[in-house]
């Protein structure tokens, strides 16, 4: 038997599985993008990435709404990325701060 789930485990796994999947994918994204003629016919890519909190479904479990949690939103073109984090949702909480600070490579 484990340990009974504390909403920091519940934190920690889903930060550990979105970290996960952002490296999957900028592995997927560094291998297009850096084709020489990726930028022949692209501008500009936008990358959001967040998660989904849901809030408590299921019998006898008072809940209410799921809502999108945005932790990155960055803008790639073929001279680099610029983080638009904060010029579309401003200084939303700090939970997203080291997602917005992994960089494109």
């Amino acid at each position: 038997k484990g340990q009974p789930s504390s909403n920091e485990t519940v934190t920690f796994v889903t930060n550990k599985m979105y970290d996960l999947v952002w490296e999957m994918l900028r592995s997927e994204i560094n291998a297009y993008t850096t084709k020489a003629s990726f930028w022949d016919e692209t501008t500009e890519v936008t990358l959001l990435g967040g998660i989904v909190i849901n809030r408590g479904h299921g019998d006898g479990v008072p809940g209410g709404e799921d809502y999108y949690q945005p932790l990155m939103l960055k803008s790639l073109t073929k001279d680099g990325e610029s983080d638009i984090y904060g010029d579309v949702f401003g200084d939303f909480p700090a939970l997203a701060a080291p997602h917005r600070n992994a960089k494109y490579v």
